[in-house]
């Protein structure tokens, strides 16, 4: 029985998902110039995960097949992102992304020095030469610049 309304509520998340994203994608085509690529990316990945789900929620799988949820580390994720986006616009959005993805990938188990310093750096570096350098495009920046 609780594995019926599982399978229930992942078809019902997928298609409120694929509706919030099909709302999403014709919302970004009235930004101005290449301002919706990046959403219509994010909004069809979004449409294909959640075609999966619906997909996936009709497998023969049990229930025991699926490994639980942590949810305390969700919880922690979910927290810090809301962090996060208040801190952009206090300390910028390089240095809310270098402290987010540490802190994110550290509540997952990483433990590597290294790769929680590396990781987070490289991809501000990458989001920097991507949006700054190539694109032209501004990220908030710190309260203090």
């Amino acid at each position: 029985m609780k594995e019926k309304n599982m399978k229930k509520a992942d078809r019902i998340t997928s298609v409120v998902i694929m509706a919030l994203s099909v709302y999403g994608f014709i919302y970004s085509n009235k930004l101005k110039g290449d301002a919706g690529v990046l959403p219509k990316i994010i909004f069809i990945a979004l449409m294909l995960g959640a075609v999966a789900l619906f997909g996936f929620s009709f497998s023969n799988k049990s229930g025991e097949d699926v490994e639980k949820v942590a949810w305390k580390k969700w919880l922690v994720a979910v927290s810090g992102a809301i962090l996060y986006v208040v801190l952009m616009n206090i300390i910028g959005f390089y240095i809310a992304s270098v402290f987010y993805l540490a802190a994110t990938m550290f509540s997952f188990g990483v433990r590597n020095k290294k790769i929680l310093i590396l990781t987070p750096v490289v991809f501000d570096l990458a989001i920097w030469i991507c949006f700054g350098l190539i694109l032209n495009i501004s990220l908030p920046a710190s309260f203090f610049m």
